[in-house]
């Protein structure tokens, strides 16, 4: 019996927690959400400041000159937010793969000296104004 009770002991351990990996796992999420639903806001509110949101459509699609605050909407804060998204999601999946191939999960672009290293290719190549098409995009590699 005390070997029957040892193991029922044991799997309430471990299903306790497995139970305790579940609950603390649903934090970082909402966590997650938050800050998710946060930074939408934020980009609503700044969108919204810099031009009103009846002129939001035109100035996506087919901006009007004489409106400097159309002008700048699609030329510069649109891009800066598509930008910001794709380096964003670019740089959490290198951070995967660096986890997932080293199998460290400390290990990140910043703390490996990759990112470092990419931006000194591309301040190289901005400084010295290197010609070619693709040559930013390699600077980085």
């Amino acid at each position: 019996m005390p070997d029957g009770g040892a193991k029922s002991v044991l799997s309430d351990l471990r299903f306790g927690r497995f139970v305790g990996r579940i609950r603390r796992s649903r934090h970082p999420a909402l966590l997650l959400l938050a800050l998710f639903v946060a930074a939408c806001w934020l980009t609503w509110v700044n969108f919204s400041v810099a031009l009103p949101r009846s002129q939001w459509q035109q100035a996506i699609w087919s901006p009007d000159i004489d409106i400097i605050e159309q002008m700048i909407f699609h030329y510069s804060q649109l891009p800066r937010l598509a930008i910001s998204l794709l380096v964003g999601a670019g740089l959490g999946l290198v951070g995967v793969l660096f986890q997932q191939v080293l199998r460290n999960p400390l290990a990140e672009p910043t703390t490996l000296g990759v990112a470092t290293g990419a931006q000194l290719g591309i301040t190289v190549t901005t400084l010295w104004a290197i010609p070619g098409a693709l040559t930013t995009q390699f600077a980085a590699l």
